[in-house]
Formats: structure tokens, sequence, C-alpha cells
């Protein structure tokens, strides 16, 4: 206890026994690593400054000896496992879940193994081959899931008696499904809102003047076209329904963000943003009517079409 004494000064008793029993587990890891480096299990360790560092050479047949790629050229692989690497001959392999040696990358799971007529290397799996793979996956869902949604609104809108042609229905759907994920909104939600403003009719005009789709009123578009990348030519610009649906989306996204919910933005959109917030200062509650028709469509269109 004098050692323990010495390396834990003012320690209790009870504290040193602690210090040395964690001390004296380290020390029998460490002399287990040493066994195990020394013993070698395939053959001996080539150490060099180069990305060969640690590796072990084997030469002739051995078993097969899977871990992550850490380095490969046209003349070697070197394969790394818990506790060695191993460098393998790959002048002429033989190979498996790969069609060429240049698919094998670093840091790819590998399996390689000596044969008579050379090696075979078996590419279990690897990060990047993953990530490309999951990736097409993940492209192709989202694909299927806008074609089969804009395929679903496109009929929808056709059976509402929308005075357009196919190819045009085909266009507001993909439009209205675009810009809603560029706003970061649900399609599904700006096709209730459409309804409800305008049941569809690209060319309607209120009694106050809003017009097209999302019934926008030109005092207010004329302000947006240029931010949203639309050429304002006068009021009739809100007639073609590509670019109503651009300024009509960019409004709507714009009061969720001022609002801070999408029933108050709704509120907004209905009854202008400035009446809606002489209304909160007055302490007032909104009337609700208008804001539960368009919920109540956007549950319809949720069972009607896919989530985007």
């Amino acid at each position: 206890m004098k050692l323990a004494s010495k390396l834990c000064p003012g320690k209790t008793r009870q504290e040193r026994g602690k210090v040395m029993k964690k001390l004296l587990i380290i020390i029998v890891v460490l002399l287990i690593d040493i066994a195990f480096v020394s013993a070698g299990f395939t053959c001996q360790a080539a150490i060099s400054a180069s990305e060969k560092e640690y590796t072990t050479k084997i030469k002739g047949e051995a078993p097969g000896f899977a871990g992550k790629v850490a380095f490969i050229d046209a003349k070697m692989i070197i394969v790394r496992g818990k506790r060695v690497a191993i460098g393998f001959d790959a002048k002429n392999p033989t190979l498996r879940g790969c069609a060429a040696i240049d698919d094998v990358k670093v840091g790819d799971t590998v399996e390689a193994k000596y044969i008579k007529d050379g090696i075979i290397i078996t590419k279990l799996k690897g990060p990047a081959k993953t990530r490309t793979v999951r990736s097409k996956k993940v492209e192709k869902a989202k694909k299927l899931t806008k074609q089969e949604a804009i395929s679903r609104v496109t009929d929808y809108m056709r059976n509402e008696n929308m005075e357009l042609e196919d190819e045009k229905l085909r266009n507001i759907s993909e439009m209205v499904y675009d810009e809603s994920l560029r706003y970061k909104l649900d399609y599904r939600l700006v096709l209730a809102l459409m309804k409800i403003e305008s049941n569809f009719r690209h060319k309607a005009v209120s009694k106050k003047g809003a017009r097209g789709l999302l019934q926008i009123k030109p005092s207010l578009a004329r302000y947006v076209a240029d931010g949203v990348g639309v050429t304002w030519q006068g009021d009739t610009t809100l007639d073609e329904p590509d670019k109503n649906i651009k300024i009509g989306v960019h409004v709507f996204s714009k009061l969720i963000n001022d609002f801070k919910s999408v029933q108050m933005a709704l509120h907004a959109y209905h009854v202008g943003p400035t009446k809606l917030r002489e209304i909160l200062f007055e302490e007032k509650k909104p009337q609700k009517h208008y804001v539960n028709l368009v919920l109540d469509e956007y549950d319809k269109n949720v069972s009607r079409f896919p989530a985007p």
C-alpha cells in the first residue's frame, strides 16, 4: 500500500484501493494486447510510414480475412481488422460482389482470400455503394409518389369540370405539387385553398377584384410577381394558372411564417393580414367559418391523394 499512498496522497484507504484496482486492470489489458501482437496468428508484421503501416504480408494460401479496405492499388489491397491489417497481392484478383477492382474503395468491407491461382476479393458492403443505392431508392420513391399525386389531382380537377385540356390540367397539378414543395407546404392544403377560393376556375374574379385559381388581388400580386419570377403584365396575369399558383403559394407561405400558424394564415388570406391584426389587437376572435371550410376540404384531400 506504500505505492498507493504515494500515487494517491490525501486519499482514504478505500479510495486508494479503488485506484490500484483500476491500475491493475489497465496493466492486464496492455499485457493481453502485447501477447496478441507477439503471437502474430498469421505471420510477421511489416511496419512502415506509408499507407501500408501495421500491415501483415501474407504469401501463399491463407484463410479468408474480412475487414475494411485501408489501402488499394493495382498491386496490393490492405484489409484492416480489429487488431491487425493484412496485405494481399491483388495483381490478378477474382472479384465477387463487384465488376472491377476499381469498384472497391477505401472504407469498403471485403473478404480477401488466397487461392491457388491468385486471390478472391468479395465485396460485402461499402459505404459509398450503400449511400448510392439508398439515394436511388429514395429518389425513385419520391418520383413515383409525385407521379401518382399529379395523376390523381389531374383526374380530380377534370371531374370538377375545369374547362381546360388534359395537358394544361396536368401542368397545373405539377405546378401545385412543385410550388408547395418549394415552400415546404402540403400540396393537398394548397389544393383545398384553391377549391374554396375559386372552385378551380382559373378565370374567376371576385366582387373585390381577386382573380384566378387562388383569388389574389392585383394590388398585392404586382408587388410580389417579380420576386417569384413572374413578369407582371397587368391584372390578367393572374388569369394564367402557372403565374397565379406561383404568386399565391408564395403569399400563403409568407402568411404562415408571419402568423406562425396555418389557421391564422388562412384567416389572413381570407380577410387580409392588416385586418386580422386589427381583430387580434382588439382581442376579438376571428370567424372560423372560412378556415373550417378549407381544413375540411384538406381532410378530404388527405384521403384522396398520397402524402408528399
